[in-house]
Protein backbone atom coordinates (compact mmCIF):
# COMPACT_ATOMS: atom_id res chain seq x y z
CA UNK A 1 0.00 0.00 0.00
CA UNK A 2 1.61 3.61 -1.19
CA UNK A 3 1.46 6.06 1.36
CA UNK A 4 -1.00 9.33 0.94
CA UNK A 5 2.27 11.44 1.95
CA UNK A 6 4.27 9.46 -0.50
CA UNK A 7 5.20 12.17 -3.59
CA UNK A 8 3.98 15.39 -1.75
CA UNK A 9 4.62 18.20 -4.23
CA UNK A 10 5.87 21.88 -3.38
CA UNK A 11 2.52 22.72 -4.45
CA UNK A 12 0.82 20.23 -2.16
CA UNK A 13 2.89 21.41 1.20
CA UNK A 14 2.53 25.31 0.47
CA UNK A 15 -1.10 24.54 -0.09
CA UNK A 16 -1.50 22.00 3.79
CA UNK A 17 0.69 25.08 4.86
CA UNK A 18 -2.01 27.96 3.83
CA UNK A 19 -5.11 25.75 5.53
CA UNK A 20 -2.99 25.37 8.54
CA UNK A 21 -2.24 28.92 8.97
CA UNK A 22 -6.00 29.45 7.68
CA UNK A 23 -7.26 27.61 10.75
CA UNK A 24 -4.95 28.98 13.18
CA UNK A 25 -5.27 32.87 11.88
CA UNK A 26 -4.86 34.27 15.09
CA UNK A 27 -1.84 32.89 16.44
CA UNK A 28 -0.51 32.84 12.99
CA UNK A 29 -1.24 36.99 13.11
CA UNK A 30 -0.13 37.09 16.36
CA UNK A 31 3.45 35.37 15.19
CA UNK A 32 3.73 37.38 11.86
CA UNK A 33 3.02 40.47 13.89
CA UNK A 34 5.52 39.62 16.45
CA UNK A 35 8.19 38.87 13.73
CA UNK A 36 7.23 42.42 11.96
CA UNK A 37 7.80 44.25 14.86
CA UNK A 38 11.45 43.01 15.28
CA UNK A 39 12.02 43.29 11.97
CA UNK A 40 10.35 47.11 11.45
CA UNK A 41 13.01 47.83 14.52
CA UNK A 42 15.73 46.47 13.23
CA UNK A 43 15.20 48.16 9.66
CA UNK A 44 14.46 51.58 10.74
CA UNK A 45 17.10 51.55 13.18
CA UNK A 46 19.47 50.56 10.24
CA UNK A 47 17.89 53.49 8.17
CA UNK A 48 18.11 56.08 10.45
CA UNK A 49 21.63 54.94 11.41
CA UNK A 50 22.61 57.08 7.95
CA UNK A 51 21.39 60.04 8.66
CA UNK A 52 24.01 59.79 12.19
CA UNK A 53 26.39 59.69 10.11
CA UNK A 54 29.19 61.74 8.49
CA UNK A 55 28.02 62.89 5.06
CA UNK A 56 29.66 61.55 1.87
CA UNK A 57 30.01 63.63 -1.27
CA UNK A 58 27.52 62.45 -3.42
CA UNK A 59 24.91 59.90 -3.63
CA UNK A 60 27.86 56.38 -3.26
CA UNK A 61 25.93 53.29 -1.70
CA UNK A 62 27.72 53.34 2.36
CA UNK A 63 26.39 50.35 4.10
CA UNK A 64 24.61 50.83 7.15
CA UNK A 65 25.90 50.45 10.53
CA UNK A 66 24.43 50.06 13.85
CA UNK A 67 25.89 51.62 17.37
CA UNK A 68 26.63 50.36 20.74
CA UNK A 69 23.43 51.15 21.52
CA UNK A 70 21.46 49.76 18.68
CA UNK A 71 23.54 46.41 18.58
CA UNK A 72 22.11 45.57 22.26
CA UNK A 73 18.39 47.24 21.14
CA UNK A 74 18.47 44.24 18.18
CA UNK A 75 19.71 42.00 20.24
CA UNK A 76 17.04 41.87 22.56
CA UNK A 77 14.28 42.68 20.73
CA UNK A 78 14.93 39.69 18.54
CA UNK A 79 15.71 37.38 21.55
CA UNK A 80 12.12 38.48 22.69
CA UNK A 81 10.69 37.57 19.02
CA UNK A 82 12.70 34.01 19.21
CA UNK A 83 10.99 33.19 22.29
CA UNK A 84 7.57 34.74 21.18
CA UNK A 85 7.71 32.47 18.38
CA UNK A 86 9.15 29.42 19.93
CA UNK A 87 6.35 29.35 22.02
CA UNK A 88 3.71 29.92 19.27
CA UNK A 89 4.94 26.72 17.42
CA UNK A 90 5.06 24.81 20.44
CA UNK A 91 1.47 25.64 20.92
CA UNK A 92 0.81 24.96 17.80
CA UNK A 93 2.31 21.46 17.98
CA UNK A 94 0.65 20.57 20.68
CA UNK A 95 -2.84 21.31 18.82
CA UNK A 96 -1.72 19.15 15.99
CA UNK A 97 -0.92 16.25 18.12
CA UNK A 98 -3.82 14.21 16.59
CA UNK A 99 -3.98 15.40 13.54
CA UNK A 100 0.22 14.85 13.25
CA UNK A 101 -0.77 11.70 14.47
CA UNK A 102 -3.37 10.84 11.37
CA UNK A 103 -0.92 12.07 9.00
CA UNK A 104 1.56 9.36 10.73
CA UNK A 105 -0.71 6.47 10.57
CA UNK A 106 -1.53 7.35 7.11
CA UNK A 107 1.89 6.77 6.25
CA UNK A 108 3.72 10.38 6.49
CA UNK A 109 7.53 10.51 7.54
CA UNK A 110 9.63 12.31 9.86
CA UNK A 111 10.80 14.48 7.58
CA UNK A 112 7.31 15.61 5.73
CA UNK A 113 6.51 16.48 9.41
CA UNK A 114 9.63 18.61 9.98
CA UNK A 115 8.48 20.05 6.36
CA UNK A 116 6.06 21.32 7.18
CA UNK A 117 6.83 23.24 10.41
CA UNK A 118 10.00 24.47 8.88
CA UNK A 119 7.62 25.82 5.60
CA UNK A 120 4.97 27.83 7.81
CA UNK A 121 7.99 29.34 9.47
CA UNK A 122 9.65 30.12 6.51
CA UNK A 123 5.92 31.47 4.91
CA UNK A 124 5.82 33.10 8.77
CA UNK A 125 8.86 34.87 8.53
CA UNK A 126 8.73 36.24 4.93
CA UNK A 127 5.69 37.54 5.58
CA UNK A 128 6.76 39.20 8.53
CA UNK A 129 10.16 40.82 6.88
CA UNK A 130 7.80 42.13 4.01
CA UNK A 131 5.73 43.83 6.36
CA UNK A 132 8.31 45.45 8.94
CA UNK A 133 10.49 46.40 5.91
CA UNK A 134 7.54 48.24 4.50
CA UNK A 135 6.13 49.91 7.54
CA UNK A 136 9.93 50.81 8.57
CA UNK A 137 10.53 52.10 5.12
CA UNK A 138 6.95 54.36 5.80
CA UNK A 139 8.19 55.62 8.90
CA UNK A 140 11.96 56.39 8.27
CA UNK A 141 11.27 58.36 5.17
CA UNK A 142 9.97 61.37 6.41
CA UNK A 143 12.22 61.75 9.39
CA UNK A 144 15.52 60.63 6.86
CA UNK A 145 14.38 63.72 4.51
CA UNK A 146 14.31 66.24 7.33
CA UNK A 147 17.81 64.88 8.87
CA UNK A 148 19.61 65.06 4.98
CA UNK A 149 17.09 66.66 3.05
CA UNK A 150 16.99 64.02 0.50
CA UNK A 151 16.08 59.74 0.48
CA UNK A 152 18.61 57.29 0.65
CA UNK A 153 20.58 55.93 -2.02
CA UNK A 154 18.16 52.52 -4.19
CA UNK A 155 21.22 50.46 -3.28
CA UNK A 156 21.08 51.47 0.70
CA UNK A 157 17.55 50.72 0.63
CA UNK A 158 18.01 46.90 -1.29
CA UNK A 159 20.72 46.40 1.64
CA UNK A 160 18.46 47.24 4.16
CA UNK A 161 15.59 45.15 2.63
CA UNK A 162 17.90 42.32 2.47
CA UNK A 163 18.96 42.06 5.36
CA UNK A 164 15.26 42.19 6.73
CA UNK A 165 14.78 39.38 5.08
CA UNK A 166 17.06 37.15 6.17
CA UNK A 167 16.80 38.21 9.75
CA UNK A 168 13.14 37.46 9.32
CA UNK A 169 13.83 34.09 8.45
CA UNK A 170 16.38 33.32 10.61
CA UNK A 171 14.39 33.97 13.71
CA UNK A 172 11.40 32.30 12.43
CA UNK A 173 13.94 29.07 11.15
CA UNK A 174 15.95 29.23 14.83
CA UNK A 175 12.85 29.30 16.68
CA UNK A 176 10.96 26.53 14.74
CA UNK A 177 13.76 23.79 14.37
CA UNK A 178 12.99 21.99 18.15
CA UNK A 179 9.06 22.36 17.85
CA UNK A 180 9.12 20.69 14.33
CA UNK A 181 11.92 17.92 15.69
CA UNK A 182 9.53 17.35 18.50
CA UNK A 183 6.27 17.18 16.22
CA UNK A 184 8.35 14.96 14.10
CA UNK A 185 8.75 12.54 16.59
CA UNK A 186 5.54 11.83 18.18
CA UNK A 187 4.25 8.66 18.65
CA UNK A 188 1.23 8.28 16.04
CA UNK A 189 -0.59 5.67 18.59
CA UNK A 190 -0.08 8.42 21.49
CA UNK A 191 -1.02 11.46 18.98
CA UNK A 192 -4.23 9.83 18.47
CA UNK A 193 -4.88 8.91 22.10
CA UNK A 194 -3.93 12.65 23.31
CA UNK A 195 -6.62 14.84 24.88
CA UNK A 196 -6.21 18.37 24.17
Amino acid sequence: MESAFAKLSLKDLLHIVLENMRKRRSRILLTIGNVFLGVALVSSMMMLSYSYTPKTTGNVFKPLNLNDYQIWVTIISLTVCVITIFNSMLISVTERYKEIGTMKCLGAKDSLILQLFIFEALVIGFIGGLLGFSIAFITTMPMILLQIGTLLPLQNYLYVMSLSFAVALLISLIATIYPAYHASKINPVDALRFEV
